[in-house]
């Protein structure tokens, strides 16, 4: 998926890389028609009745969501014509390098998100020139994911219970 994100430069581009790499995928769109979303499934992925299993992007992670691909499109845009996923991926990494230079000086206001995603993008655009890279893109993808919990065990976490699900004590109503 980030894979084709990177190399497009807008929805119809991240489709078409995506049915070219053998994925199924469904645009969602707004009345007007304008996209607001999308799913897709591996071909082979069925279900017990035969049917394709579908996952929005927004669920394969949270950067990966139709909007937040949409807005990285536009600034990587932003003053080039070029389409080229190498150049794009320079584009990011410069508007990250300048949020971090300006974060140091105490005048950037830019979500580390925003560079954590760059980087991304950059390690996805060259994971493909070594294996080196390849690893270190691989690394980065995994250390960059939220850890995995149940919202059941944050709710009991901030209930109080002192802890994570199995440390409590019961006295806070868990």
């Amino acid at each position: 998926m980030r894979a084709a994100a990177v190399a497009a430069d807008g929805p119809a581009g991240f489709v078409a890389a995506l049915e070219e790499a053998g994925y199924l995928v469904e645009l969602r769109r707004t009345p007007s028609g304008d996209p607001l979303g999308y799913k897709v499934a591996r071909c082979g992925d069925v279900s017990a009745a035969g049917r394709p299993v579908f996952y929005s992007g927004s669920k394969l992670a949270p950067d990966l969501s139709l909007p937040r691909l949409m807005r990285g499109w536009a600034q990587a845009d932003e003053g080039s014509e070029a389409g080229e996923p190498m150049e794009a991926a320079r584009r990011r990494l410069e508007l990250a390098r300048a949020a971090v230079s300006a974060d140091r000086a105490g005048r950037g206001h830019d979500d580390p998100a925003d560079v954590a995603h760059a980087t991304r993008d950059v390690l996805t655009a060259v994971r493909y020139w070594s294996p080196e890279l390849d690893a270190a893109a691989e690394e980065f993808d995994r250390a960059a994911r939220p850890p995995r919990t149940t919202i059941r065990s944050l709710v009991l976490w901030a209930r109080g219970c002192g802890g994570w699900p199995g440390s409590c004590s019961g006295s806070a109503g868990c």
